[in-house]
């Protein structure tokens, strides 16, 4: 999974901000995200 943004939050797990989308380190086989203005929601692929 790839995510970029402000950060406010700690929505990017690394403490900084970026412009340009990063992996998520550890989260893997995501197959859909949903967002809005207030939440993120990832289904992942488990077999």
């Amino acid at each position: 999974m790839w995510a970029w943004g402000k950060n406010e939050f700690g929505h990017l797990w690394t403490g900084k901000n970026s412009a340009v989308p990063i992996q998520v380190e550890g989260i893997r086989d995501v197959i859909v995200i949903a967002a809005g203005g207030n939440h993120t929601v990832a289904l992942k692929n488990e077999e």
